[in-house]
């Protein structure tokens, strides 16, 4: 084949797009050599498989440096790109494998193929490389001959004068490779020895893997017919429960917790586990009585008893609520109309969550009481709210864990309940705004029952951190309090909240969540245990405020003294 020399700068620019074109495909045809060659199937000729694939890119350089004239005018610049290309040419290559490898994780038949299309990525990478490094030193060589050529007067070199025939000789005096095969027919032979390759090494890969389930399969019947293996099984199976119950006591063992240093007080105990309940109905009445202060003296559960105690607060909070509205929604509409919901809420915070034909779910932020705080000439009170709502169960149950960083609304030391602390987070500043303004000189009793309890537990270790000087007037009392922390939270929060009482109900499985092991993650309790017992026959019964009231106001909490994470 003869190419008839070029005459014009539109013939030279069609010369050297021919050029770049014949050097990708030469750099293709390299790449599916290598990835034939990457497709052996059997892992000690891997060394050998390298090897040729190097001396393949070795020749594919050096075939491409020919195509260009190997011109020997690079800058720096061009250096340091091939140099690059080179690099990336390895990194692509892994990344590929790492992927394919990925990929077969699901797809097991796909790994055999990973190193092929790694080596495949490599090659081709290396020649684009290549042939973008020779390119621009061809360039650079036109462009100084066309300089040497042009007069001194002429700006810009005109192509149509000598110096673009010079250019147009010089381009077309690069060699034209003679091969020995039509491009055609070795295209062809390539592409069926990687079909053909494929194929063998995709047979042999599950061929291996069936030889190796069917070894598996004879081993395990051997085994099972064995009366030794029965029993081994056996023993194996029943150690797992017992290496867990040893861990848990292992745990048990490892926390040291601080006894507390002032006794149990039952009577403010019948008046805390009172306040939970009076919490509960602050929280109801505020979610219907329109205009309602948050005073509880109106309350149905209020007694005479606490008379001698002033409200100096309510703890107000956000709450998510949800509701489906219908609405009439034009054919046309680019946008959702106005939601007459919206109206008449102050500081509401809507987000239409979906909308299916005429129907739009609406979420925002009401504010509602979380608790209270009393004070009396004796002491303080301050009261959490239990669970009441679907979303505050899920909070609950979800068993996640958060470490403590400078973006975090309040303070702790350990890791603490992602939902626990998402709620507390809530209502931490107004929580701490009501402590600076009670008298720190007198006792503090923190309460809260169920996940008021969990909320009561991260307030006073964040008042014991934040307001110091209240650390030692604290006096935590929890009923039917879930785990809110790891073993860290729990020891550290019996070091700074020594005077920390946990009431619980044995039959109530609410104390039992989160599990001591959850995952990777641990949860321990915080406070001496006091319980008593009181059956049921159901969960719920068993958690009831009334339920522990009934049990403390008839002096049936007794000190645990076995500790219990």
């Amino acid at each position: 084949m003869t190419l008839e020399m070029p005459t014009s700068s539109q013939q030279l620019g069609h010369r050297i797009t021919a050029q770049r074109r014949e050097v990708r495909e030469r750099t293709f045809e390299h790449a599916l050599l290598a990835a034939i060659i990457g497709l052996n199937p059997y892992p000690n000729l891997l060394t050998f498989s390298l090897i040729l694939v190097g001396l393949i890119t070795l020749k594919l350089m050096r075939d491409v440096g020919k195509r260009w004239g190997f011109p020997g005018t690079l800058d720096p610049l061009a250096l340091v790109g091939n140099l690059l290309g080179g690099i990336s040419a390895l990194v692509l290559s892994g990344l590929i494998w790492l992927i394919v490898i990925v990929i077969g994780i699901s797809f097991p038949l796909v790994q055999p193929f990973a190193i092929s299309a790694a080596m495949f990525a490599f090659v081709w990478v290396a020649g684009q490389a290549t042939n973008q490094y020779y390119e621009v030193g061809q360039l650079k060589r036109l462009k100084k001959q066309e300089t040497a050529i042009a007069p001194p007067e002429t700006a810009r070199p005109d192509l149509s004068e000598p110096a673009a025939a010079t250019s147009v000789h010089a381009v077309a005096a690069l060699p034209i490779e003679k091969r020995s095969l039509p491009k055609l027919r070795r295209r062809q032979l390539l592409l069926a020895g990687l079909a053909t390759g494929a194929a063998l090494t995709g047979g042999h890969h599950y061929w291996q893997q069936q030889q190796l389930l069917a070894r598996q399969a004879r081993l395990s019947n051997l085994a099972r017919q064995s009366p030794t293996y029965i029993k081994e099984y056996l023993e194996t199976a029943f150690a797992g429960d017992a290496k867990m119950v040893a861990d848990i006591q292992n745990l048990q063992k490892s926390l040291i917790i601080a006894p507390p240093k002032v006794s149990y007080e039952r009577e403010i105990s019948k008046q805390l586990i009172l306040c939970t309940r009076l919490a509960t109905e602050q929280y109801l009445t505020g979610t219907i009585v329109e205009n309602y202060d948050g005073s509880i003296k109106n309350l149905p559960s209020y007694e005479p008893q606490l008379n001698r105690y002033q409200q100096l607060l309510s703890i107000e909070g956000p709450e998510e609520a949800t509701t489906t509205k219908t609405v009439k929604v034009p054919e046309n509409a680019s946008k959702l109309p106005q939601d007459p919901l919206r109206e008449g809420l102050d500081n509401a915070e809507n987000l239409i969550e979906g909308l299916a034909g005429q129907a739009i779910v609406l979420k925002w932020l009401n504010p509602v009481y979380w608790g209270f705080v009393l004070v009396s000439p004796e002491h303080s009170l301050i009261v959490f709210r239990g669970t009441q709502r679907i979303t505050e169960w899920i909070q609950n149950i979800l068993a996640q864990q958060n470490n403590y960083s400078e973006l975090s609304p309040f303070q702790y030391i350990g890791r603490v309940h992602r939902g626990f602390a998402t709620i507390y987070g809530s209502i931490a500043k107004p929580t701490i705004e009501a402590v600076q303004k009670l008298d720190l000189k007198r006792p503090i009793y923190i309460t809260g029952h169920s996940l008021g309890a969990s909320i009561a537990t991260l307030a006073a270790m964040d008042i014991a951190m934040r307001v110091p000087e209240a650390r030692n007037q604290l006096r935590l009392y929890t009923y039917a309090s879930p785990r809110v922390g790891d073993p860290i939270f729990a020891q550290q929060h019996s070091r700074l909240v020594p005077n920390s009482y946990r009431v619980v109900n044995v039959a109530d499985a609410i104390p039992l969540a989160p599990p001591t092991f959850t995952g990777n993650l641990s949860f321990a309790h915080v406070g001496q245990p006091w319980t008593f017992m009181n059956y049921s026959g159901d969960i719920a019964p068993s958690h009831f405020i009334s339920t522990y009231r009934q049990a403390i106001d008839k002096g049936l909490e007794k000190v645990y003294s076995h500790p219990q994470a």
